[in-house]
Parts: C-alpha cells; structure tokens; sequence
C-alpha cells in the first residue's frame, strides 16, 4: 500500500513541483494521476467526427469528448494501486460524481483542496460529502463552510538574479486585465519598469501586456525571479490570497496586491506589501525606493510546499524531510 495518490488538473506543470517535492521526502511511496493531460488527449478522428460532435452537443446534449474523457478516467482509476493510506484531490469539481466514488473507494483518508473560491466554484459545495476533510485557501470559505484553512505555498529557495524590470505579473486575461492595466499606466508615471504578460486562448489587446502562451509554473518563478515586485490582482470576491504572495516570500520580493486581507497572515510587512484599493491606483515612489525586509526563517518555512503537505496529510515526519 502506498501513502499518498495526488490526483489534480495539471495547469502550468505544476504537477512536476508535486513530484519533485515528494521525492525528496524520505520513505513517502506515492502516485500522481493529471485529469487534464488525460482529458487534452482526445483528439478528433476527422473534421466529419468534429461536425458530428458539434451536432450531439447542440441537439441532444451529448458529447463524444465527454465519453472519451469519462472513460479514460475510469480505466486510468482501474490501473491505480488498489488502496492508498491517503488520496489527495485538488480541484475535485472538474472530476465526475462517478470518478470521485471511484476514487473514494481506493482509500479510507480521501482529502480535497480547494484552489477557488465557492462563489466562483459552486460545484465544490455540492461535492463536499464525498470527502473526509477537505482544505481551502479562503479563510471566508472556511468560516461559512466549516472547511479546514489551508493558505497556499512556494517550493523554491531565493536564487538572486539581476534586476530586468521592477514589477512582474502573468495572469490568466479575464476581468483583472483592466487593473492590470491601470497598474501599469501608474508604474509609467513614477518610470518605473515593468513586465505584465497574460494568457488568452483568442489573444487580446493591450498596450501595456504582453500576450504569452502557456508557459510552466516553473518558467513563471523564473521570469519572476528577475523582478523586484511581483503583482498580484486578485479576482472579486476572493479572500484568499492567491500564488502570488507566496512566490514573492520565495523568491525574497515585495508585493503589490489588491488583497487588503494580507494584512492578516504573519509575513506580512507594510515595508515589503503595498495594497491597491480599486479607484486609487496612485503609485507612490517611495515603496519602490524602500528594501526589502527579510522574513523570519521560522515564518517563511511555514509556507513552504513541504509544511504544506506535512499539514495536508497531518504528517509531522514530512517537515524535517
């Protein structure tokens, strides 16, 4: 029996920091199982299949990329080890009812982490039964729902890079791209230097972020690593803090966020975090001139992927690993 499958939609590889991590830790036996690669896998037998797809799906609801997915799972949930000490899912609502029961047999310990917010999620409340604990990275989540708190993490140590450019954002482009944007008209005004990129299947305009495609977690804290400031936009009515802050106490950056609850956390230091309120994105030049302030070992390595899953799992032995 092994100690820990981790299922997740692998968005930016990030499925690699999992892996990299937990084999690190000594004696921890585990599995990893990506939904996503497994659902991108189908591909279309000829553009006649694709139109009869298109017709199913406007006409009787059906759906062959479904099927294939639904089945995939299922046999990819058939080869797994038969039962597993604890099973670990993050982001459960992209899983079928049916592939949750399937997994929830494999173990008596089976755990959801919650990445997103109820109010933009539903699905997570009505999937909440099938799990023994679940976890969330939104303090208000947790209030309202009765969930275990759970803030976020980063997995690397400061590696000191020269400067390329003060502040460093990639978002994904949806309804932050205007923030972003009037961030970076402030930042031009005081001349400080910047690189904002965002990701669209269909592309976008803007004059102030740069299109990019998919690049991984680990090509983002690269870039990332560059800059003096990582900016964080947060989306409306999360209350949880995002990768954002974490990866700058990773990398020893400050911190532009538009979440004013960050005041609440124990890293948090005015002299390292400016909070944006919307309709006053005045930037003043005094945060940028200011150095950073280390954070306290003790406090920073609470945050790290490894404390992360030690809490996770209630496994104490996986922190000094």
């Amino acid at each position: 029996m092994k100690d820990l499958l981790i299922v997740t939609a692998d968005s930016m590889n990030i499925i690699d920091v999992f892996r990299d991590t937990m084999e690190s830790c000594p004696g921890l036996t585990f599995d990893l199982l990506d939904n996503q690669s497994i659902k991108k896998s189908f591909q279309y037998k000829s553009f006649g299949e694709r139109s009869y797809n298109f017709f199913l799906k406007s006409f009787t609801g059906h759906n062959i990329k479904l099927d294939f997915y639904n089945s995939e799972m299922e046999k990819a949930i058939e080869e797994l080890d038969d039962f597993y000490e604890q099973i670990l899912i993050i982001r459960p609502d992209l899983l079928s009812n049916q592939h949750l029961q399937l997994l929830r047999n494999h173990t008596q310990c089976f755990i959801a982490y919650y990445w997103d917010t109820i109010e933009i999620v539903p699905r997570k409340r009505d999937i909440v039964h099938y799990f023994d604990r679940v976890l969330s990275f939104d303090p208000a989540d947790c209030d309202r729902y009765g969930f275990e708190f759970q803030p976020n993490f980063y997995y690397y140590e400061e590696d000191p890079r020269e400067t390329r450019y003060q502040v460093y954002n990639l978002s994904t482009m949806d309804d932050r791209k205007p923030l972003i944007e009037e961030v970076a008209v402030a930042l031009e005004k005081i001349g400080m230097s910047y690189l904002l990129k965002g990701f669209k299947e269909r592309g976008f305009k803007s004059d102030y972020i740069q299109h990019t495609h998919r690049i991984t977690y680990k090509e983002m804290v690269e870039e990332a690593s560059y800059c003096n400031i990582v900016l964080d936009i947060t989306k409306p009515g999360q209350t949880g803090l995002t990768f954002r802050p974490f990866e700058a106490i990773g990398l020893n950056k400050k911190l532009i966020t538009t979440n004013g609850c960050i005041t609440e956390y124990d890293f948090y230091k005015p002299e390292n975090v400016l909070i944006l309120e919307k309709g006053k994105m005045r930037l003043e030049s005094e945060f940028f001139e200011r150095p950073f302030s280390p954070i306290a070992e003790a406090v920073k390595y609470k945050y790290h992927i490894k404390q992360w899953l030690a809490n996770v799992l209630e496994k104490e032995s996986l922190i000094a690993a």
